[in-house]
């Protein structure tokens, strides 16, 4: 067998291996770095869809604040609106019954006027029948009637009549100023009452509405606040992620070119390693291989096998003995 033959499939063999080596290296680095960007994009994609997330809360939380805002003021509009109903009901209430109240002064002051009528009436009968009487014993008397002492008697009467009559009607002037001094008080503390009632049915609707304002500005505020807090929570979350997110990209794909780079200088050094190995077994078997020389000293025939007086010359005498 000739002796480069070794020595080539050695070094065959070394490139093959090598070169299967440096393919599996490669891919290995190629599946490191897809592994290592699969990774990023789905860190990038978590981070995304929880920036996602929190955006949908913070509009869920900001929804929320304006109807509670909405239900605050909605809440607040109808209790006002009932109050000012109720306040009317009851003003309505006091009214009539002021004008009940009323028409029973009105009605309390015809019934005197009409007693006073009345009584006058009676009375000027009454002093009619008594001046009859004392006009008939004046005439039965004998004395002229109309002069002297008859004339002062019936004078007399006349004037209690008169004076009665003013009596009477000094009374009734005294009790329909009592009636219509109760009829205005009546009237004056219904409007007193009427404007009591609207004014705190107004001042209630007012509180109402100032308290659900208050309320509805509160709960837009707090929503806002926590909007606000959530976005800015995803926010540093988002950049810490992303930086997490490339840094562990970037570590990633070093790792997998300094593997790589290490892998090959290691296949390298074998492929050396074998080269110098084939061209070691080459050059063994070249030698080994190679047919004996010598020269013999003094001349001599080796083939008769005599060599002269020295024997073995000073070259190779044996095979495989020298390189010369």
């Amino acid at each position: 067998m000739a002796w480069w033959i070794p020595m080539a499939i050695g070094a065959a063999g070394s490139l093959i291996t090598a070169g299967s080596q440096n393919k599996q290296n490669a891919n290995q680095r190629a599946w490191s770095q897809y592994n290592a960007t699969m990774q990023y994009n789905t860190d990038v994609g978590n981070i995304k869809a929880q920036t996602a997330i929190a955006g949908m809360n913070a509009a869920m939380q900001m929804a929320a604040g304006k109807a509670n805002a909405k239900i605050a003021l909605a809440t607040a509009e109808i209790n006002s609106e009932t109050t000012r109903m109720i306040a009317a009901y009851n003003n309505q209430l006091i009214t009539a019954t002021s004008l009940y109240n009323d028409s029973l002064y009105e009605q309390e002051l015809s019934l005197m006027w009409d007693a006073m009528d009345l009584d006058l009436e009676l009375m000027a009968n009454e002093r009619a029948v008594e001046r009859g009487g004392i006009e008939a014993a004046q005439s039965a008397s004998g004395t002229v009637m109309g002069q002297g002492s008859n004339e002062d008697v019936i004078v007399n009467q006349m004037t209690q009549e008169a004076m009665d009559a003013t009596v009477v009607r000094h009374r009734a002037d005294i009790e329909a100023k009592r009636i219509g001094d109760a009829r205005a008080q009546s009237l004056w503390t219904a409007q007193n009452e009427v404007m009591h009632t609207w004014f705190m049915g107004e001042m209630e609707a007012l509180t109402l509405t100032s308290n659900a304002r208050m309320q509805a500005a509160g709960a837009m505020a707090n929503a806002s606040i926590s909007a606000a807090g959530t976005l800015a929570t995803a926010g540093i979350a988002e950049k810490a992620g992303m930086m997490s997110a490339q840094n562990s990209l970037s570590s990633g794909m070093w790792g997998a070119q300094l593997g790589y780079d290490q892998n090959k200088n290691t296949i390298q050094t074998n492929l050396v390693r074998g080269l110098f190995g084939a061209a070691g077994a080459g050059a063994s078997s070249y030698f080994a291989q190679k047919p004996t020389t010598y020269t013999p000293i003094g001349g001599g025939n080796p083939s008769s096998g005599k060599y002269g007086g020295l024997g073995y010359g000073h070259g190779l005498s044996v095979p495989g003995s020298s390189l010369t």
